[in-house]
């Protein structure tokens, strides 16, 4: 669900002043003789006035960004790359998140119910695979780097907005997770003691089966 909140508000704050400073000096730099010679056919000020509409109608940075809106602008693109990089964005910080909480409880339900050992062995699989692309702390970690960035321009601002928190607290509970999982998962002593005898026992037999 904190895919749906606003993550983040990007503004740009270029006043029309500038814009229209900006455009003079690319006209007055590329037009030369010509743009003062079309000025000259110009009424006094209708040039000013011109470069002041045109800033006018210039569409202004103003817009909130959620993790799903981003999805769906990448798909709705229509291009292949674009579609592709939705589908990862929602693999990495949507699906596998998700998996890694659900491999992890039947893992620790196998580690404690006594389950045969390939089962244990299957979860424990599954959750490490889906452990290296459950990618929603990298994720919510760029973002703050970015924002960090974004605070050292003056034209540009940046606002972190309540689904940010949200995918960050989301991204430390599957830490936390992910730690209590690694807990739960580590053999005891006693059975670190029947590793080694097995193990031992596995080792005398294949040097008696290579005696015979």
């Amino acid at each position: 669900g904190a895919v749906h909140f606003a993550m983040a508000r990007m503004q740009a704050s270029i006043s029309e002043d500038a814009i229209v400073k900006r455009l003079d000096a690319f006209l007055t730099k590329e037009g030369g003789d010509m743009l003062e010679m079309g000025k000259s056919l110009l009424a006094p000020g209708e040039y000013e006035a011109m470069l002041r509409e045109f800033a006018e109608k210039v569409p202004k940075l103003d817009a909130e960004l959620s993790a799903c809106k981003a999805m769906l602008v990448l798909i709705q693109s229509r291009h292949p790359h674009t579609i592709v990089g939705s589908v990862v964005l929602y693999i990495g910080i949507v699906f596998m998140p998700l998996m890694e909480v659900l491999a992890s409880a039947f893992a620790i339900k196998a580690r404690f119910a006594l389950s045969p050992r390939n089962s244990l062995e299957r979860w424990q699989s599954l959750l490490s695979f889906v452990s290296e692309f459950a990618l929603l702390e990298v994720f919510v970690g760029g973002l703050a780097v970015c924002h960090g960035i974004m605070s050292s321009f003056s034209v540009l601002r940046m606002d972190l907005m309540p689904g940010f928190y949200f995918l960050a607290a989301a991204a430390a509970i599957g830490v936390f997770n992910r730690f209590l999982t690694n807990v739960a998962m580590a053999p005891s002593d006693v059975e670190k003691e029947e590793e080694s005898q097995y193990g031992a026992f596995d080792e005398n037999l294949r040097l008696s089966m290579k005696a015979r």
